[in-house]
C-alpha cells in the first residue's frame, strides 16, 4: 500500500515491519547490510548495496530524516515511512 512501492511490493503492513526485522537481526549478527540490500531491497539503491549517496537535507521524508539523525554511523533501524 506503500505510494512509492512498485506494484511488484505487496506485504502489508505488519509483514514489512517483521521482514525489516528479520533483515535487521540479520544485520546485526555480521550478515554486510550491502549484502541484504542487494538481495532483499525495494529500492532502487537496492543494487548499489542500499547506499543512497551524498544527499541534503530534506531529500527525503521526514520520519527517515529524523530517524538518520538520531542513529550513529554503521547502526541499524527499522523506519516506517
Amino acid at each position: 500500500g506503500a505510494v512509492g512501492a512498485p506494484p511488484s511490493v505487496s506485504r502489508d503492513p505488519a509483514s514489512a515491519e517483521a521482514f525489516a526485522r528479520s533483515l535487521l537481526e540479520q544485520a546485526a549478527s555480521g550478515t554486510p547490510i550491502a549484502d541484504l540490500a542487494r538481495a532483499h531491497s525495494d529500492d532502487p539503491s537496492g543494487p548499489r548495496g542500499g547506499d543512497l549517496g551524498v544527499f541534503l537535507a530534506g531529500t527525503f521524508v521526514p520520519e527517515f530524516e529524523a530517524a538518520i539523525a538520531g542513529i550513529e554511523v554503521d547502526a541499524f533501524a527499522v523506519v516506517q515511512t
